[in-house]
């Protein structure tokens, strides 16, 4: 089993009478984010509290995980797997390609958190998150930021007015 699924593929899954009543839809989003859309009967999971909940879900059932863009989604789905769970799929594109590709009533928005990321650490029992669950992720002067190791204080490149890590 491949580990994204295309909204297409998760679209006929669904439609799927049978096979839809076993797949566990699985959001990793910020509450806020939830609260604009998401898929019905998604259960809300947050990506910073897996290590801790995962054990909630059912590790028999096919699971897909979701977020905005497929990058929380794609860090949760490689989490499980490496919990145990064997049928466990990243939305690709996260549910914004969802919204573009399949569902158009599902609200489509900008995420003044894009910028960052959270990072898992195995070792470090969870995420790290230097106290606000994400990571600069970005470029400063043509220069690609991609973990915490790289963590510049100034916010001139970021997009808006979000919270900052306190790096």
């Amino acid at each position: 089993m491949t580990i994204e699924i295309t909204p297409q593929e998760l679209h006929q899954l669904l439609q799927d009478g049978q096979a839809a009543t076993g797949v566990q839809l699985v959001d990793v989003r910020r509450a806020e984010e939830v609260a604009i859309g998401t898929l019905p009967g998604a259960h809300h999971l947050l990506l910073q509290e897996l290590p801790q909940r995962w054990q909630e879900l059912d590790h028999t059932l096919p699971t897909v995980t979701l977020c905005h863009h497929g990058v929380r989604s794609m860090q949760a789905a490689q989490f499980l797997r490496q919990q145990g769970f064997t049928q466990v799929q990243s939305l690709a594109g996260g549910l914004d390609r969802w919204s573009q590709e399949v569902d158009p009533t599902l609200p489509r928005y900008r995420d003044c958190h894009e910028p960052y990321k959270a990072v898992f650490h195995p070792a470090a029992d969870g995420f790290n998150d230097h106290g606000t669950n994400w990571h600069r992720m970005g470029t400063v002067s043509g220069r690609a930021i991609t973990n915490g190791n790289s963590c510049p204080r100034s916010d001139a490149h970021l997009p808006c007015s979000a919270p900052r890590p306190n790096c």
